[in-house]
């Protein structure tokens, strides 16, 4: 799967249009996070598929992601906290941060074998 890819086709996509460039950025951002993590984490950096759904309404864009890869620990979603300051270099840890952060509601459950993602991106229209 090529995340950079869907981005790319994202970035034109008629949903995101007349979006305020802070909203299409802000959910550009989750759903290249949350992909990441599904290619990373749920297929272990091997092949697997991920199904894309953007709806918009009017105040927000609801993005589902489904995919078939391991579940998430605890079937639940990981805590959008920072990790440890400390002198290590960053590897990793910023992107459920990032995504809790951006999002105004999100929601995780497994069944039938799928992970089922949705996150709700608040979408301010772009000014007149």
């Amino acid at each position: 799967m090529e995340v950079r890819l869907v981005l790319t086709r994202l970035r034109r996509a008629s949903v995101l249009r007349g979006l305020s460039p802070e909203s299409a950025e802000s959910c550009e951002l989750v759903l290249a996070e949350a992909m990441n993590n599904i290619v990373e984490h749920a297929y272990g950096g091997g092949d697997g598929s991920l199904r894309l759904t953007l709806l918009r309404g009017r105040h927000h864009v609801i993005c589902r992601l489904l995919d078939r890869g391991r579940p998430l620990p605890g079937l639940t979603l990981p805590p959008g906290r920072l990790p440890p300051q400390d002198d290590s270099p960053a590897e990793g840890g910023y992107g459920w941060f990032l995504i809790h952060s951006l999002s105004q509601r999100l929601h995780y459950r497994r069944a039938d074998g799928m992970n089922r993602l949705f996150i709700v991106v608040t979408a301010n229209s772009r000014a007149a």
